[in-house]
């Protein structure tokens, strides 16, 4: 479904001017090597308002080869490693779309409530090279916007609640802080700085 954004037109806040939406398909392989878990992975996103958005039902990056974009091929290596309730996460990421690719850090913390309750904070941190910098297409370049190719993406803070719904149903309520890098803050449309949240619901089987 399309989301809705609060934009300023003209001086005037509009409630649905600016959309944007997305959906992910990924598929993965895992092999548990002991000291961690190591996977490769292929996903698709799809941007059925451009990567960019679209403004009044027009893509605000018409033709751009990264922001006008409606759907990118990735590949991904990834490893988790286990430390007791400690969970490390590492990851790099190819976009075989934009020819771009990045790199993921991420950590969190299992604290246990009761049997189905559990709070778990965490960190995540990544940096993209040439990985939808906007420098690529005429919608920065053609502005004279600085532009840069390489660089943090993004550092976010997250606390979430897992709820043991069943044995293989998990309802996890969540909120985040997100904190635009430098290959991003100049891209934002709203903030560089961002509060969200939701609740995932997981079924394993």
């Amino acid at each position: 479904a399309t989301y809705e954004t609060p934009f300023a037109v003209g001086g005037l806040e509009s409630d649905n001017a600016f959309d944007y939406s997305e959906y992910d398909l990924f598929t993965s392989l895992s092999y548990n090597a002991g000291f961690a878990t190591l996977g490769v992975q292929y996903q698709y996103y799809g941007y059925p308002d451009t990567y960019s958005g679209s403004f009044q039902g027009i893509s605000n990056a018409a033709g751009d080869s990264e922001l006008g974009l409606t759907g990118a091929h990735e590949l991904g290596i990834t490893a988790t490693i286990p430390l007791g309730a400690l969970n490390l996460y590492a990851g790099y990421y190819y976009d075989l779309t934009v020819n771009g690719s990045y790199f993921q850090l991420a950590a969190d913390y299992t604290v246990a409530v009761t049997d189905w309750l559990s709070i778990v904070p965490a960190v995540q941190a990544g940096y993209g090279i040439d990985y939808y910098s906007g420098a690529n297409g005429p919608t920065y370049t053609g502005l004279g916007l600085a532009t840069q190719t390489s660089g943090f993406t993004h550092v976010l803070f997250s606390i979430s609640t897992p709820v043991k719904l069943t044995k293989i149903a998990t309802l996890t309520p969540y909120v985040a802080w997100n904190f635009a890098g430098s290959t991003r803050n100049y891209m934002n449309a709203t903030s560089d700085n961002e509060v969200f949240g939701g609740v995932k619901l997981s079924v394993n089987f």
